[in-house]
């Protein structure tokens, strides 16, 4: 069962100086910003409260509530009115402990399941309340009474990479080279982390480097809008982009707050979702002494990356895990004979694509110990799929009549006089 946390809304009670309450106590509100939708969130009653002109706030235990012993581990009773202890702090009041006690003693008095990123509990008699979050959301005040803000701050972004072939989105494809591969990374966002407002994005994208991207196929999207990049002439963009072709890679930077910094206010809600899709292709230019291939694929990483909290840091100080996915070369393999069927060692081929790229393949075998294997190696280092017969003048030519070999074939893709990594067949 997820672990439910929930924070008293107000860690400081204010002993109001003034006697005089409003004249409306049941205009009250609470409202629950970055909630999760479908998510239930739930009001608990401590404590009466009147509020006074001057905006002072007084507590008082409900008619029906007495101060027991958990009351008396954060609350005192001074004239009448409930005060908070020295030893009260925010730590104490996101503790196990007093959560558990503060949900057995309130009332609960509305239960809300978000249909957006914001609950509202309106109506509210004044008084000292929690709210319970089924995501085991910490909340916090952000506002004062008696209307409150508080912020669902235990949420997580989410991130998705896929390789997009026709109707169907994978994480492990083959392509061959020079052959276009979409990509599309998806990222639902937060507007806070923890207790931090959240006021930019990074998105990093790294292809290994046999990969080269297709630029003008990048596209931007936030909340299924297509965004367009902030450059000299289109100081309106909505995100930076920094390409590194030696890596290859790229960076988009996305501003999330209006003046892009702690202070600003929020560009877009919460549970917010960027799409980037773009395609590359493993490039006939590059393929020589980079190519993976066989079992070894060829991967694309990306990972989600945030500036938080009012600290000004200069580097992202939040992020996810990174998201990957692999792209197999198309397997080839090609195997020339003699008339006689006997494999040609050393054959050399030219492998010409339409669009006029030219690959040399060149086989080569080898042979290697094996119990099953079904040849023979003869003393002038060749190899035979005779069997020895147990005659003296036969078995003579035989290098051992007892060890086997196995032959295994190699193509060795080769290119301007460089030699690739073997594929194994």
């Amino acid at each position: 069962m997820k672990k439910i946390l929930a924070l008293v809304l107000a860690l400081a009670l204010i002993l109001a100086s003034c006697a005089v309450a409003f004249a409306d106590a049941n205009n009250g509100s609470i409202t629950v910003d970055n909630a999760v939708i479908g998510k239930k969130y739930e009001l608990y009653r401590l404590f009466d409260a009147t509020v006074a002109a001057n905006g002072g706030t007084a507590y008082t235990l409900p008619a029906n509530k007495e101060a027991d012993t958990g009351f008396a581990n954060y609350f005192k009773i001074e004239n009448g009115y409930v005060l908070p202890l020295s030893t009260f702090t925010a730590a104490v009041a996101g503790s196990d402990e007093f959560q558990t006690w503060a949900q057995g003693f309130g009332t609960k008095v509305k239960e809300e399941t978000a249909s957006s990123s914001t609950v509202a509990f309106t109506g509210l008699t004044y008084g000292y309340y929690f709210v319970k979050s089924e995501v085991g959301a910490i909340l916090t005040i952000d506002s004062a009474n008696p209307s409150e803000h508080v912020i669902d701050k235990n949420q997580t972004n989410d991130s998705d990479k896929k390789i997009v072939e026709g109707t169907n989105k994978v994480v492990v494809n083959e392509a061959g080279i020079n052959e276009n591969v979409a990509f599309e990374l998806t990222e639902t966002v937060k507007n806070y982390d923890k207790a931090d407002k959240i006021y930019r994005y990074v998105i990093d994208d790294q292809l290994d480097p046999a990969f080269s991207y297709d630029k003008t196929s990048l596209v931007v999207k936030i909340n299924n809008t297509v965004v367009a990049e902030k450059t000299a002439e289109n100081t309106t963009g909505k995100y930076t982009i920094t390409w590194n072709d030696t890596t290859p890679s790229f960076e988009i930077l996305i501003p999330w707050t209006d003046n892009d910094a702690f202070t600003g206010n929020h560009l877009y809600d919460n549970n917010s979702i960027i799409v980037v899709t773009y395609t590359a292709k493993l490039d006939p230019a590059k393929v020589i002494g980079n190519l993976n291939v066989g079992a070894t694929p060829n991967k694309n990483t990306a990972q989600l990356k945030w500036f938080k909290g009012s600290e000004n840091p200069t580097t992202p100080n939040g992020e996810r895990p990174k998201d990957e996915t692999e792209t197999f070369d198309t397997a080839l393999t090609i195997i020339k004979h003699d008339q006689a069927g006997n494999v040609l060692t050393g054959a050399q081929f030219t492998l010409t694509s339409t669009n006029g790229t030219k690959v040399s393949i060149v086989t080569e075998n080898t042979y290697v110990e094996a119990a099953d294997g079904t040849h023979y190696k003869l003393k002038d280092d060749t190899y035979t799929t005779e069997a020895p017969n147990g005659n003296a003048t036969h078995d003579a030519v035989y290098a051992s009549t007892t060890t086997k070999y196995k032959l295994q074939t190699n193509q060795v893709v080769k290119g301007e006089g460089q030699t690739d990594t073997s594929m194994a067949s």
